[in-house]
């Protein structure tokens, strides 16, 4: 298997984007995350080419504001997800706020991935 940045950052998006999928399958969710957004994004990085995962996103996205837009609209998504979460399957404090750490991880995160990728 292929090692180095474009493999490992690429998991990494992959993961995070087919998690939130797999969560609203699981909960029968209609409209969260199938609007095409992650599909389009995905074909967008295999389009744009570059020889890593930071250049293939400049390339894609040309500057930090576009990419921005897809990482507030992907977490909308999320949000929704974790929404329908705490109504379908637990509403315990615990759990509302466990998904709260992790939408704040995820914000702290994509925030040092625009900075690292863009500036």
């Amino acid at each position: 298997m292929e090692k180095g940045p474009v493999c490992s950052s690429t998991r990494k998006n992959l993961m995070l984007f087919t998690g939130s999928f797999t969560k609203e399958k699981s909960l029968g969710i209609q409209g969260c995350g199938q609007s095409g957004q992650g599909q389009a994004h995905y074909e967008r990085l295999l389009k744009a080419g570059g020889s890593t995962y930071d250049e293939i996103v400049r390339n894609a996205y040309g500057t930090s504001a576009s990419y921005h837009k897809y990482l507030r609209e992907l977490s909308s998504a999320e949000s929704q997800l974790d929404r329908a979460i705490l109504e379908r399957v637990d509403n315990s404090e615990a759990v509302e706020e466990k998904l709260m750490a992790e939408a704040k991880q995820l914000e702290k995160f994509r925030e040092k991935e625009v900075e690292r990728v863009f500036f």
